[in-house]
């Protein structure tokens, strides 16, 4: 807004004329005026006046400049303000407005000028401000109301302002100022609902939710409780509101201190509280509570918590009978928290150990296990916290170094305690194990039974075999092999029966093929074996094939050796740091070298070898060197393994 600009050829002439009508109503027709010294006199007046002027006239520039830039400044302010700006008349007509007033009505400032603001309130709200607007101009005091806006575009929902309104002092027009509230009012009703919601809640919560604030000073106070206050501690939220003197007065004498203990620690470490704590109260009596609350400090240096009691004397006299029950009962009972600290032992379980209940509550679940189960025990309470239970067999360590063994069946008790219950099964252990062993024994008797009968059949077939061949003479040499044959699947039954378990010694096995070999076809044959020596054992799926094997090789040794060329040697060796061991079968005679064929096709007796020899395990090779066929049979795992005790027999080479 700015002034109509000046006339500076008017404005001077206007003030020459009441200068010249101002000295002539000072000096009318006087001669003594127009003396030299009146002349000189006016002169000096004159000039004086002029500077004057001139000096007023710079002071009303100034001022005009700055009135000028006021209400620049002022049309900027009142243009570009947050909050609307309206003037209207008597009628309800707007006469000016600005422009937030056109943001909120979604319309033209310059359309808005002469229309009706009634028309922009919401139907239901304009007989209101029909009788605002005359409350405004009758009253001449400032009143204000809200209103619902509707805006030119109907899509979008009205806005809700608050109008502070006070009429001109001409009481022509007033002016009001119209301030956007959709947003507070929508925060207020998100307020409100939350508000109700939570009220809702805490009234259907069994408990007091609540907010508990401590000053260092030792003030207290409850600033907020929900309406189970009144079951809770028979007091209102209202009472306990400023202080909360009424509801700690309920708390019972043993645990007052406790709680406030307890209290103080949590406002120290501001870690949560949870504790159980009794109170007395004037209609209910003695009551068990419950309570956990979260801390936090705030800036004057009181901690407020934030939290929830709730009743639980039905639980607490349901532990108390479960606690009698248990304690009467034959099986052991503990019970422990969530740092697995006991905190229930029955009589039972004090038998059982040889600890008291005193004892019991100072020590923890690995305090009791033996030392072998304490690496199991990380994962057996990982298991409980997603299985409903687990049953598990622990040997336990009395108070005496005695050890226990215990089966006990855990599951949790809700989110903060275990609870195991078993009973000793030491003596069935026992029982078990007689059994287990006496069946040992039966079952390793009748298999060395077993294994000499089958062996002295064997022995019959082969002896009837030997007789068939003497009067049979065409098949005396099949006959032969056939019985050595028989008579090595003999040896490995007799020497299976021998033992408890159905593995057959390594040089056992060699011995005793040989033996039968050399008896049959009446020839020598040396076994070495070195010294000192771990024996070696042979499993039961494989006894049978090598002693086949061997049987095979010491008779094609034994069939392509001359008497006069020396007897047959069988040495052992070590391979290496393995069981694996090395059989070498010496005979005289030639065998093809590499690349060469032999004289005369492979017998039925080798190609068994390679019929009956191991997959794995398991290699077989010859060369001839000085004038001696060496056969080299290696075995290794899985056909051989250890010895757990050390078989061993003074084997020694004969020259």
């Amino acid at each position: 807004m700015s002034l109509p600009p000046l006339d500076e050829g008017q404005q001077n002439s206007a003030l020459r004329r009441q200068a010249e009508q101002r000295l002539q109503n000072q000096f009318p027709d006087d001669p003594a005026f127009v003396s030299p010294q009146a002349v000189q006199r006016q002169l000096h007046e004159l000039q004086v006046h002029q500077i004057e002027l001139e000096l007023q006239n710079e002071a009303l520039r100034e001022a005009r400049v700055q009135v000028e830039e006021a209400a620049e400044r002022y049309a900027d302010f009142y243009d570009f303000a947050p909050v609307g700006y309206v003037t209207l008349d008597r009628s309800g007509n707007i006469c000016q407005c600005n422009l937030a007033l056109a943001s909120l009505l979604g319309r033209n400032r310059a359309r808005l000028v002469g229309a009706r603001f009634g028309f922009s309130v919401a139907m239901a709200e304009r007989k209101l401000f029909a009788e605002f607007l005359w409350q405004v101009f009758d009253q001449g005091s400032e009143h204000s109301c809200e209103l619902t806006l509707i805006r030119s575009d109907d899509a979008k929902p009205g806005i809700r302002v608050v109008v502070n309104a006070m009429r001109s002092n001409d009481a022509l027009q007033c002016r009001a100022v119209l301030t956007n509230i959709s947003e507070r009012k929508k925060l207020e009703s998100g307020l409100q609902a939350s508000h109700d919601l939570l009220e809702k809640l805490s009234r259907n919560v069994p408990g007091v939710v609540y907010q508990y604030r401590r000053w260092p000073d030792g003030r207290r106070c409850f600033p907020y409780a929900s309406a189970g206050m009144a079951d809770i501690y028979e007091v209102t939220p209202e009472q306990v509101r400023e202080d909360a003197s009424p509801a700690t007065a309920r708390l019972h004498p043993d645990d007052r201190d406790v709680v406030q203990a307890a209290l103080i620690e949590s406002a120290r470490t501001l870690q949560t509280w949870t504790q159980e704590f009794r109170v007395n109260l004037p209609r209910q009596g003695l009551r068990w509570l419950s309570g956990l609350a979260r801390p936090e400090r705030l800036a004057d240096g009181s901690t407020l918590w934030h939290g929830f009691i709730t009743d639980i004397t039905e639980r607490m006299r349901a532990e108390a009978d479960m606690q009698q029950v248990m304690q009467a009962a034959g099986d052991v009972v503990w019970i422990s928290d969530l740092t697995e600290r006991h905190i229930f032992a029955n009589r039972a379980a004090c038998s059982l150990l040889g600890y008291t209940i005193d004892e019991y509550l100072t020590m923890r679940i690995a305090d009791l296990l033996a030392e072998p189960e304490l690496a199991g025990l990380p994962a057996h309470m990982e298991r409980l916290k997603t299985e409903p239970f687990v049953r598990r067999e622990w040997s336990l360590k009395g108070k005496n170094g005695s050890t226990i063994v215990t089966e006990l069946v855990t599951q949790r008790l809700g989110e903060d305690r275990y609870l195991a219950i078993g009973h000793d099964v030491s003596d069935r252990k026992r029982l078990e194990a007689q059994k287990d062993a006496l069946q040992a024994t039966l079952r390793s008797a009748l298999v060395r039974e077993v294994h000499h009968r089958i062996k002295n059949n064997l022995q019959g077939v082969a002896g009837i075999l030997s007789e068939f061949g003497r009067t049979h003479p065409q098949t005396q040499e099949a006959i032969e092999q056939l019985v050595a044959q028989v008579q090595s699947v003999a040896v490995i039954h007799g020497l299976q029966g021998q033992t408890e378990r159905n593995q057959v010694k390594l040089c056992e096995l060699t011995s005793a093929v040989a033996r039968g070999v050399g008896t049959l076809w009446k020839r020598q044959i040396d076994v070495a074996v070195p010294t000192p020596w771990s024996e070696r054992v042979i499993g039961p799926a494989d006894a049978v094939p090598v002693a086949l094997v061997l049987n095979e090789l010491l008779q094609n040794a034994v069939k392509h050796s001359h008497p006069a060329t020396g007897v047959v040697q069988i040495a052992i060796q070590k391979v290496d740091d393995t069981c694996a061991v090395l059989w070498s079968i010496v005979n005289a005679g030639d065998w093809p070298g590499k690349g060469s064929t032999p004289t005369k096709p492979l017998g039925n007796g080798l190609q068994l070898v390679h019929t009956l020899l191991p997959r794995e395990g398991a290699q077989l090779t010859h060369h001839t060197e000085g004038g001696y066929v060496h056969t080299v049979l290696v075995l290794g795992p899985p056909v051989l393994s250890f010895m757990d005790d050390f078989g061993f027999k003074p084997f020694h080479l004969l020259s």
